[in-house]
């Protein structure tokens, strides 16, 4: 029986159509990266771009064996990269004990000369990258859970964050139904639309609150002196900067959605005494409130 590992996943940058794509995965244990010593084989699947498994002429099947190096990592240099696209992979391990265990290694290939303009998604995600890449202490850029587990973060989940961004923005008084499009629609010249940093920053937001809820389960050891990385502030880390940049966007979302009320500018500020310069008192105001905005 197949089955899908906890694992390290080596997220390749986007090549170049037609350059060697290096691929490399490795199986995680609890005590660490599966030994060399204890992997029988590992082979690679590879489904293109178009949807279909690569076919390995000289077996005439799917899979394409690689090689077990050293630090137990599975490799294999792929060169059949003509086509551009996402190409999805499994690198599948066999083990002594004749356990079979996979770990997916995705990457994408780009056409240089090429390239398609990003979508509205992807500028916002972009937006939220610049914001995060700076802030995490793993190899490959991104939280630390990600060199233990499988859960990967990357723009692509960076994306299913935007529609809760947006219901918030729409929820907000008075209700709209403002769209992706309002925010991230290039204006006539090519420039960033102005409205982007509100949407990106919201999107943030959500993006710190999965921060936080991803460093729930931290094992903290006992009874023994060891030396060890605590990562159990992390989730505190994160709420801090959350309460911080929480503040500040919902301020942003209320001065921007008072054009809604469609109110204009005002341009005196009538109290509840400004009646008494007048003869009749029937035109003096009641009260007045501050109101919601």
């Amino acid at each position: 029986m197949v089955t899908i590992s906890l694992g390290v996943r080596y997220q390749l940058n986007p090549i170049n159509v037609s350059d060697t794509a290096e691929l490399k995965a490795a199986l995680r244990e609890r005590e660490g990266v599966v030994s060399q010593e204890d992997i029988a084989g590992v082979e690679f699947t590879i489904q293109g771009p178009n949807g279909t498994l690569i076919e390995n002429p000289a077996t005439k099947g799917t899979q394409w064996p690689g090689e077990i190096e050293e630090n137990g990592e599975g490799y294999l240099q792929w060169t059949k990269t003509e086509e551009a696209g996402e190409y999805l992979v499994q690198a599948q391990f066999t083990l002594i004990t004749q356990e079979v265990k996979s770990v997916m290694v995705n990457f994408t290939v780009l056409d240089p000369f090429n390239i398609p303009p990003p979508t509205e998604a992807q500028l916002v995600a972009e937006e939220v990258w610049l914001r995060f890449e700076d802030s995490f202490d793993s190899v490959e850029g991104g939280p630390i859970l990600r060199d233990y587990t499988l859960s990967h973060f990357d723009l692509k989940k960076i994306e299913r964050f935007i529609p809760e961004a947006l219901l918030d923005i729409n929820v907000q008084m008075p209700p709209t139904q403002y769209t992706i499009s309002t925010f991230a629609t290039r204006s006539g010249n090519g420039e960033i639309n102005p409205l982007m940093p509100l949407l990106s920053k919201g999107v943030m937001c959500k993006v710190l609150l999965h921060m936080i809820r991803s460093y729930i389960e931290q094992p903290v050891p006992q009874g023994a002196q060891i030396a060890y990385e605590d990562r159990t502030r992390y989730a505190q880390a994160w709420q801090t900067a959350y309460a911080t940049e929480r503040e500040d966007w919902i301020s942003m979302v209320r001065l921007y959605k008072r054009q809604e009320l469609r109110l204009g500018h005002s341009a005196l500020l009538v109290s509840s005494k400004a009646g008494r310069l007048l003869a009749s008192g029937a035109l003096r105001t009641q009260n007045i409130s501050r109101g919601w905005y």
